[in-house]
């Protein structure tokens, strides 16, 4: 008896973040270095981009001023970051998988809640100035 029927092939999603020497060294907190980049590949197929962390984390309302210092988060700590996310958007999207909808969800999930509702609260706060008297 032979075995006729056939197994759908399931292929390993793999990732690794990496600071891109391959372009110029950016502004990160008050040091220059690489940007960090996301290399994913499934089906022998494979996609890179900036990460969305290092971009977003890049960015001054990150950054703590103390004792004359900047205090921001680290390169590590934006790596941490990347792989819960990445982990993430892996699993939820592990059933249909492709590289297309993998990068979809990991920029709907990656997005910063503050950078979403800043321009509605910007408009509210501008009407609530207008609507009313300023008092002291």
């Amino acid at each position: 008896m032979s075995n006729s029927s056939k197994t759908a092939k399931t292929y390993k999603v793999s990732y690794k973040t990496f600071l891109n020497d391959r372009l110029k060294k950016v502004h990160f907190h008050g040091k220059q270095t690489h940007p960090l980049y996301v290399h994913v590949t499934y089906d022998r197929k494979t996609i890179f981009f900036k990460s969305y962390f290092f971009e977003l984390f890049s960015k001054p309302r990150y950054v703590l001023f103390s004792s004359g210092k900047q205090q921001g988060p680290t390169i590590p700590e934006i790596i941490e970051k990347e792989k819960e996310l990445i982990d993430f958007v892996i699993e939820k999207t592990l059933s249909g998988f492709s590289l297309e909808r993998f990068k979809e969800e990991y920029l709907f999930y990656g997005q910063d809640l503050c950078d979403l509702t800043e321009p509605g609260l910007e408009i509210t706060c501008l009407l609530s100035f207008k609507t009313k008297e300023c008092q002291l």
